[in-house]
């Protein structure tokens, strides 16, 4: 597999993964912004107003993260792919992938307790049974209680995978020589256990620095000593008994050694 490949992949997708979030917030500024001008524009004159124009750009702002979002993710996960097969070291990859799984897996059931927990909640304001007041007080409390949990869940599920992350970013780290990968896996890991999530988007830059300074490895040529003369005897041509090399007659039979 090439170097080259893996290396321009996952440095785009740490490109992407590094401005995305910058973008995000410029184009949140400028919906509030937009947002609280019309309000004030309505407000100071007879126009109602109608927020179809800021809605469309929250919409292009969602949307538009989730695109790049998973763009970046297939680059990533393709990128390490080849590079693990450059490195032929395949826990570079494995652990990025048992990552993924685990968030899909995660994402799902987590959506799915929220949707039915959610539900019931909902079921029980609307269709209160004969205990009134009490019902409902049951309903909002287990619901909590379920939203705690998958907290909980998704906190230590989001800690397990950056623990795979930072494995694999060891695992790059060890085999091209570059130290940046293993703190982009340490901030990852940091990130993960103290939700900040500037810690990890500043290990992301370690990440594209560390992308950028991949080399091919050299293949190392093994320096052989000079060849030398092994023969340090030599046998008598009459008698066969083994000899100085440099004896002219052998000193069992006398006989001249050819």
């Amino acid at each position: 597999m090439s170097l080259e490949s893996g290396k321009k992949l996952c440095f785009i997708s740490s490109l992407i993964t590094i401005i995305a979030p910058i973008a995000a917030v410029i184009a949140c500024i400028a919906f509030f912004i937009q947002l609280f001008n019309s309000l004030a524009l309505s407000l100071s004159s007879d126009m109602v107003y109608t927020p179809s124009g800021s809605i469309f750009l929250f919409q292009t702002i969602v949307v538009g993260s989730a695109i790049l979002s998973m763009v970046s993710l297939v680059l990533f996960i393709v990128g390490m792919y080849y590079l693990s097969k450059y490195y032929d070291t395949p826990k570079i990859f494995n652990n990025i992938l048992k990552a993924l799984l685990i968030n899909i897996v995660a994402t799902v059931i987590i959506v799915i307790v929220t949707f039915i927990s959610g539900n019931a909640w909902v079921s029980s304001i609307i269709e209160p049974t004969y205990t009134g007041t009490a019902s409902i007080s049951s309903g909002v409390y287990t619901f909590l209680i379920f939203m705690i949990l998958i907290f909980l869940a998704a906190y230590a599920i989001a800690i397990f995978c950056a623990i795979l992350y930072k494995r694999a970013f060891d695992a790059l780290a060890d085999k091209s020589g570059v130290g940046d990968f293993k703190t982009a896996g340490l901030l990852t890991l940091i990130g993960a256990i103290i939700p900040i999530g500037v810690l990890s988007w500043i290990g992301w830059i370690f990440a594209a620095m560390g992308y950028n300074k991949l080399k091919s490895v050299q293949p190392q040529t093994e320096a052989y000593p000079p060849q030398q003369d092994v023969q340090t005897i030599k046998y008598c041509s009459h008698c066969g008994v083994a000899n100085v090399k440099d004896a002219s007659y052998c000193y069992v039979c006398g006989c001249q050694i050819q």
